[in-house]
């Protein structure tokens, strides 16, 4: 069926126009389908951080969550409206990959990794690393590692210097300081790239993509995606998020939510198809990833480490993806590890863009 035809039923939708959020295919800016972060953040004076809340991506995430900061009952033509949006993120983000023809290299970690931690660095340099190789970038499109990866990724085309004083501007402020400063450092650190205008469209080689979630309303979306498939309900997104990795996952410092993501890719490795191969699943961090498990009867304490690459590595070995999985500290070995991956056979995102 032809987009326009869709497009016209879509308009007819009953009570589209009392929607903040729009069902027609075609998108904003440069990826059909897809946002650009000056069409979330339409509203948005980066002088002004505060004025967030003037804009589309802010009216969503009020329109979808409650006043609990979680996803509220939906009327039954408020959910099917919700679903159709999201299932043309869905397709949009499937044109959008096939487009770059390109393998896509995941990056998944914790919202709250500080600017000035060490991992965000180190996470930024392998994004940018890897997309200066040609490769495409995905993140989850919030903030922390996520931020980090759209970053380095953002920053291919610019020179070392000016990687290093966007670094820096970011690092003057935190996620913790608040939401309104955290995006004004960001936008001025995009700026910085960008001859002065935080808003420009950058260089083709900056092109990477984010995948964030209305769910998460306290995480609103980082600038440096320069394509952005945003979704209402988030367990479509974090399907979408590790399916679309055709070319690995780095898996950085994180809690519940890059754990969900670290054993949905397992599971998607172990039981995949015939005549496919593994995502490549790389663990940043033998501190974090490796760690003992806690004894029985030891003391209750907030964990800072988790035993998941043993027990990854353990299905791995079943499931005969073994030499798919590392555990490195090294980010030069980690770009060296996604890059000379194994190609003979097509991953399980490579077939299903296949046969799209």
């Amino acid at each position: 069926m032809p987009d326009s035809v869709l497009n016209a039923w879509m308009a007819a939708f009953p009570g589209s126009a009392q929607l903040p959020f729009r069902l027609e295919l075609a998108g904003e800016g440069i990826d059909a389908g897809l946002y650009t972060i000056a069409a979330l953040y339409d509203r948005l004076d980066p002088a002004r951080p505060e004025t967030w809340d003037r804009t589309y991506d802010h009216a969503n995430y009020k329109w979808f969550l409650g006043p609990d900061d979680r996803p509220r009952p939906l009327a039954l033509e408020e959910a099917i409206a919700a679903r159709i949006h999201d299932a043309g993120i869905a397709f949009a983000i499937d044109r959008y990959l096939q487009a770059q023809d390109s393998k896509v290299v995941g990056f998944m970690g914790g919202h709250n990794t500080a600017r000035n931690d060490g991992s965000f660095r180190q996470v930024a340099v392998m994004a940018r690393a890897l997309r200066r190789k040609g490769l495409q970038v995905v993140t989850g499109g919030g903030p922390g590692l996520m931020e980090a990866a759209n970053f380095g990724a953002f920053a291919a085309p610019f020179g070392d210097d000016a990687f290093d004083r966007a670094l820096e501007i970011l690092r003057a402020t935190e996620f913790a300081d608040g939401k309104a400063p955290w995006l004004g450092a960001a936008c001025r650190a995009r700026a910085s790239l960008l001859g002065g205008d935080w808003a420009a469209v950058p260089p083709a080689q900056s092109r990477n993509l984010g995948i964030p979630t209305w769910h998460y309303g306290n995480e609103p979306p980082n600038v440096f995606a320069t394509a952005i498939g945003k979704y209402f309900f988030n367990s479509v997104r974090e399907d979408g998020l590790i399916s679309v990795a055709s070319g690995g996952l780095v898996f950085g410092t994180g809690a519940a939510g890059t754990v969900q993501e670290i054993f949905q890719n397992a599971t998607l490795n172990y039981y995949r198809p015939k005549g496919t191969r593994p995502t490549p699943m790389v663990f940043l961090g033998a501190a974090m990833w490796n760690a003992p498990p806690a004894l029985p009867g030891a003391p209750a304490r907030k964990w800072s480490g988790l035993p998941a690459y043993a027990l990854v590595k353990a299905v791995a070995n079943d499931g005969d993806f073994a030499e798919a999985v590392q555990l490195s500290d090294d980010p030069e070995a980690i770009v060296r590890f996604i890059e000379e991956a194994d190609t003979a056979q097509p991953t399980v995102a490579e077939r299903r863009l296949e046969t799209r």
